[in-house]
């Protein structure tokens, strides 16, 4: 290689980094040569105990009485057979380990309910090993939780003693533990000084540093833009992969705002860039299944930032959308975002960043990840609402932020060869969009308040007939609504079969305040407000979030709803084509599956709440704009359910305001009769495909009283833990849910689907048998546990289980969302007061629930591709 192109090579690689570099300063103030380091997650506690191994440690109660338990070790493969010999260690580790001679890591995990994913419990990546173990119920037996820490320790003691590889072992500083969950951090930080013990001391070796320059080695050849078309015969489908690379931030800057600046520039430009192509293939009438923008950043890969950009779409039409692909990409690098599309693009990413920060809950495995990436890589561990602030309050004027935005993707798309001609753009409304059509705005106050003790709620009867329910709780200033409307496609009289499925994306491919409905749903985007619909067998409901202070807009967007929805056939048939497509597409994944078994377990039944290609009559769109017409004739025929952290007289007041602009007729409506007839007995189906699968749906006809409610609750919780001590050893991964039914009758089914992990992440005792086999190994699971039912000490194991579910449920305001809603429209009850519920849980009532799922139906759906 000449130096000439050495040099470019460093010129480009740097090109980025330099800019974002320089954005630092707008954005935060810092009048420092260099950027400033960010402050850690306060949640997050790290140090390094006498023995030299590190530890972190996470405080995190959204998942009450869980936690996850980590190990993180660097490495340095030189070639393929290093990371080989480095796999090879870590499945031997996961066999046998010093204190588990009697019984495997494997066994021990397994036999605690601590799952594996479909990655398994070990992921050996360029520059590091790590081995997690997710989803750890810490009660569940006495001296777990010091089980699982002295595995961890086994595993780090046997690398610092053992060869990994051509005589290489591990030096005890180059491993980290990681536990993050709901745990007391001096409880378990007193634990791993224990545990460390084990470990010989430091050997006075000297830590290598981070290096400190930009190119601390050899630099990342720019490349160029790469193609690919991956088809799918079966189908007649297509995706299209374009694929283009960053450069790898240095190690020592990725402790600076440096990699959240890179990070929100790009959730921008994917907003605008996703956006132009869904609106260009909608303009030439190409179906698509997919358009997906997705980062791999260098601290995930240890190399240059990957990104990748896809859309699916039928074959035929597969030149034509390259074509689009590359003249938008191209465009964005010559041309930049326009001022529309950034505001756009930048007011959404904003309100993503915000929602984020206020989410009462975050995964366990995501502050593995940033844990494991903060030793090995040196990255950051921001809080979201750090994150959220640093881009809140910089106060950057919207012609600056456009200008750097726009250099930042001119610098990292790759020049690419595009067919000549104008790339078309979305057209946004001139005139002010916030002015909707809702009629005349007369004010209405508030007839009757009522006190509801069990969801501790204010009840507002309004003089025009409307009801409004608001809770307060904590929200950071955000009112999550859902609005309730008493019929659902079950009043259809003359009910296609599977039609209903689709009415709630029907919706907002209509017309609704004087525009289209992708420009309807930009506009409340772009405000920050969420709308979503979910039109169900009896009611209907229109929900999501907004901010406070954007209620009023909120209301004039339901009332310009109701008022003025019509159909728009053109985009109501563009969205059933891509639909047919999509569907077509995900043949044999999970929901397909369960397409499948639901027409096999209620023949003929016509309200089927799951979609399949069947259900997309040519007369769809006229029919759906039936339904939503009727509902939105009688818009007091239901209840606007709000949850917030406001007072409620500003609440009520903002209501008073705006609730008059609703039509309202009181006229009511009359629940459907539904004719449903599930077979009985058990029944099993085996067909063939791309990937293997094994499905199996219980379904019984189960009163839903408090105890049998509970109870279910916990027998989900056992199948699931039986099935995972049962095909642990086969390499499978179970996915387990269960699902409650008030209308057209009640009952309980669980769904059971078992698909192949990756071998190379499981120990080499796990060997892959026939679906027989594990057909076989699943069947007498479930009988066991039928036969046999729960000891009083495992049940109360789940109970206390469950009652730690229901603790992390009480701040999440979605939960309270659909507790208001099932009591408005069954009656019912079954969340509230849950303590004495679960209380009344015993194992006859647990038998009790198996015994109906034993006498009900089961049917058992396998896929095979041998």
């Amino acid at each position: 290689m000449s130096l000439l192109t050495r040099n470019m090579q460093n010129k480009m690689r740097k090109k980025i980094i330099f800019l974002l570099l320089f954005l630092i300063f707008p954005f935060s103030g810092i009048m420092q040569a260099a950027p400033a380091a960010l402050e850690t997650d306060p949640s997050v506690s790290s140090g390094v105990l006498d023995c030299g191994l590190s530890y972190y440690l996470v405080t995190n109660e959204s998942r009450a009485g869980m936690a996850d338990f980590a190990l993180v070790r660097k490495i340095s493969p030189e070639s393929a057979e290093d990371r080989n010999a480095e796999t090879v260690f870590a499945r031997t580790c996961l066999d046998s380990l010093p204190h588990f001679m009697h019984r495997s890591p494997l066994s021990f995990l397994a036999g605690n309910g601590v799952a594996y994913p479909r990655d398994g419990y070990v992921k050996v990546e360029k520059d590091a090993v790590l081995y997690h173990f997710r989803d750890v119920f810490m009660k569940r037996t006495a001296g777990l939780v010091d089980s699982t820490m002295l595995m961890l320790f086994d595993i780090a003691l046997r690398s610092a003693s053992v060869p990994v590889r051509d005589s290489v072992t591990a030096e005890i500083s180059d491993q980290a533990v990681i536990v993050s969950g709901d745990i007391d951090k001096d409880a378990v930080l007193s634990k791993l000084k224990m545990f460390s013990l084990m470990i010989a001391g430091r050997d006075g070796k000297e830590e290598t540093a981070p290096a400190d320059t930009l190119s601390s080695s050899e630099p990342s050849p720019e490349r160029p833009l790469e193609l690919q078309t991956a088809e799918d015969t079966l189908t007649g489908s297509s995706v299209i992969r374009a694929t283009f690379y960053g450069p790898e931030i240095p190690r020592n800057l990725r402790g600076t705002a440096l990699s959240l600046i890179a990070a929100q520039f790009w959730n921008e430009f994917r907003t605008a860039a996703r956006m132009r192509i869904a609106y260009i293939l909608q303009e030439e009438d190409i179906p698509y299944s997919e358009i997906n923008f997705v980062r791999y950043s260098s601290a995930e890969s240890a190399e240059q930032d990957k990104y990748l950009a896809s859309v699916g779409v039928a074959s035929e039409d597969t030149s034509r959308v390259k074509e689009i692909l590359l003249s938008v990409l191209s465009d964005f690098r010559m041309n930049g975002l326009a001022p529309d599309e950034y505001q756009y693009a930048r007011n959404v990413a904003t309100r993503a960043l915000y929602t984020r920060s206020i989410a009462r809950s975050m995964e366990n495995s995501s502050y593995v990840r940033k844990c494991a990436d903060a030793f090995v890589y040196g990255s950051a561990i921001v809080s979201a609402k750090d994150e959220a602030g640093f881009f809140m309050t910089s106060g950057l004027p919207d012609s600056t932020g456009m200008r750097l935005l726009n250099a930042y993707v001119a610098s990292l798309l790759p020049e690419c060869a595009s067919p000549a001609g104008s790339v078309p753009r979305p057209v946004f409304r001139p005139d002010d969009t916030l002015k909707l059509d809702t009629g005349p705005m007369l004010p209405v106050k508030v007839r009757k308040t009522r006190r509801t003790g069990i969801s501790d709620s204010d009840i507002w009867h309004f003089q025009n007939g409307m009801t409004a329910i608001y809770r307060k709780m904590p929200t950071d200033g955000i009112i999550h609504y859902s609005w309730m409307l008493n019929s659902g496609y079950g009043n259809v009289s003359d009910m296609k079969p599977g039609e209903g499925a689709f009415y709630s994306d029907m919706l907002f491919n209509g017309k609704i305040g004087g525009m289209n409905g992708r420009d309807f749903m930009r506009l409340l985007a772009a405000e920050g407000i969420e709308m979503k619909a979910a039109a169900g067998l009896s009611s209907t409901g229109i929900y999501g979030s907004a901010p406070f202070n954007r209620l009023g807009l909120l209301l004039k967007a339901l009332q310009s709803l109701s008022r003025t929805y019509s159909g728009d056939e053109d985009a109501e048939r563009y969205f059933m084509g891509c639909e047919r497509l999509r569907l077509s597409s995900a043949r044999g994944e999970y929901h397909s599956r369960l397409t499948v078994i639901d027409s096999i377990m209620n023949p003929g039944y016509r309200y089927s709440g799951n979609k399949s290609l069947a259900g997309l009559y040519p007369d769809l769109p006229q029919r759906a704009e039936e339904f939503y017409k009727d509902l939105f004739s009688r818009p007091d025929d239901g209840v606007l359910i709000l949850v917030g952290d406001m007072e409620a007289y500003d609440v009520k007041h903002v209501l008073e305001q705006y609730m008059g602009g609703f039509e309202v007729s009181e006229a009511v409506s009359v629940r459907p009769w539904v004719s449903s007839r599930q077979v009985s007995g058990w029944s099993t189906y085996v067909s063939e495909g791309r990937n293997n699968s094994m499905d199996v749906v219980l379904s019984s006809k189960l009163v839903l009283n408090s105890t049998n409610y509970m109870s279910a609750q916990i027998v989900t919780m056992a199948v699931k833990d039986a099935l995972v001590r049962a095909l642990a050893g086969y390499g499978l991964t179970v996915r387990v849910e269960g699902a409650f039914s008030s209308f057209p009758r009640e009952g309980f089914k669980i769904s059971v689907s078992i698909v192949p992990a990756r071998l190379v992440s499981l120990p080499y005792s796990v060997v892959p048998v026939n679906y027989f086999t594990s057909l076989y190994a699943v069947r007498s699971a479930l009988e066991n546990l039928h036969e046999n039912g729960l000891s009083r000490e495992e049940t109360d194991m789940y109970k206390a289980a469950l009652l730690d579910n229901y603790l992390s449920r009480q701040q999440n305001p979605e939960f309270w969302l659909k507790v208001i809603s099932e009591r408005m429209a069954t009656g019912k009850s079954l969340d509230t007061g849950y303590e004495e519920k679960i209380a009344a849980v015993t194992p006859e009532t647990v038998r009790k629930v198996l015994e109906e799922l034993r006498n009900g139906s089961v049917v058992e759906y396998v896929i095979s591709k041998d």
